[in-house]
């Protein structure tokens, strides 16, 4: 049987996780040792006290990540910033992500480069510099060690060189992106999984491929965050720093898993080298896509029991998105929890 829980999760008070009502997009708050970075700030209507009565306050912040130009993952902090007439934030405050003329989508569909113009020109305008990231780079945050695992320089190099061709011709391009039916809401998880890892697509998937992806780390605890990141760029930049600290796998207490369960973004390969059974599935579940993919949550279930758990917890900001039977639940070697929850606490 698989439990079903709504509330507040804790099992150490170490590191705090917030996972805000974003839509179809992502917004997170991390806490630890009195300080708070948000990773990414969902479509404007994240900020609304109505929905998310905890967002915090600007002058709270002390990190900002924003890990791609997708508007529902800048589209808040676009938002706060775009009626500020000074800087709204403390002045030690800190911005990463990779923002140069940047672009942001215009509706679910289509991939434009106002919103991110825009961010841009309001950064500059308030005086906010945006400190790049790419795989390879550490940055140690108050006492914290964040480590990116996603983009790769090359990569950034071709979505500038994209980015300058379609704002010269003034063009938007499609987000390829799956669609879930409704009818595979409930399956069978096969444990002996032959999925592939997708290919890289850059010609239509540049944004995502581009995605910020990190592992933070601070007193014994490590949290991925994947936003939309390819797997096979994680993999590999997960094998680097193995190789570099000498160990098989990277043990992890909680993954917040690349675009909000796409099968695209998660792939056998990537969950060999990762030990865990605690993820983050930040998504409303509504149509089109009704994420999760029942091929995603396989795979976290197949790992999971193959890496010798008896449990595996998968969080949700939105009961919807947890609205799935798995139809030989009870012949698995496992007890699986879907928890809707504000807020994740190691």
């Amino acid at each position: 049987m698989i439990r079903f829980i709504v509330l507040i999760i804790s099992w150490m008070t170490n590191m705090k996780i917030t996972i805000f009502k974003a839509g179809k997009g992502d917004s997170l708050l991390v806490e630890w040792n009195n300080n708070k970075m948000l990773v990414d700030s969902g479509t404007p209507s994240t900020i609304n006290k109505k929905k998310n009565h905890n967002f915090p306050s600007t002058e709270c912040l002390d990190f900002c990540i924003f890990t791609h130009i997708d508007y529902d993952h800048i589209g808040g902090f676009l938002k706060i910033i775009s009626k500020s007439e000074v800087n709204p934030f403390k002045k030690e405050m800190v911005i990463y992500g990779n923002c140069f003329q940047n672009i942001s989508i215009d509706n679910d569909e289509f991939v434009g480069f106002k919103h991110g113009v825009l961010l841009q020109d309001e950064l500059i305008r308030l005086g906010l510099d945006s400190n790049r990231m790419i795989s390879g780079n550490f940055f140690e945050l108050n006492g914290a060690l964040l480590t990116v695992l996603s983009p790769e320089r090359q990569h950034l190099d071709l979505l500038l060189e994209k980015w300058d061709g379609h704002i010269k011709s003034n063009e938007s391009f499609k987000i390829e992106n799956e669609y879930v039916s409704v009818n595979d809401k409930e399956f069978y998880v096969e444990l002996v999984n032959e999925s592939l890892t997708p290919m890289l697509d850059l010609e239509n998937d540049i944004i995502n491929v581009t995605s910020i992806a990190f592992l933070f780390e601070h007193e014994r605890k490590r949290v991925m965050f994947l936003a939309d990141s390819h797997p096979k760029i994680v993999y590999d930049n997960v094998k680097k720093l193995l190789d570099c600290r000498g160990e098989k796998f990277l043990d992890v207490d909680l993954i917040k898993l690349s675009h909000h369960g796409s099968r695209y973004n998660t792939s056998n390969e990537l969950l060999s080298v990762l030990k865990c059974n605690r993820f983050i599935i930040s998504t409303d579940g509504s149509e089109p896509y009704n994420h999760p993919h029942h091929q995603t949550l396989s795979m976290l279930i197949a790992s999971a029991i193959d890496q010798g758990f008896e449990d595996l917890y998968l969080y949700f900001n939105y009961e919807r998105a947890s609205d799935f039977i798995i139809l030989n639940e009870d012949n698995l070697n496992i007890k699986i929890y879907k928890i809707v929850c504000v807020e994740v606490i190691l």
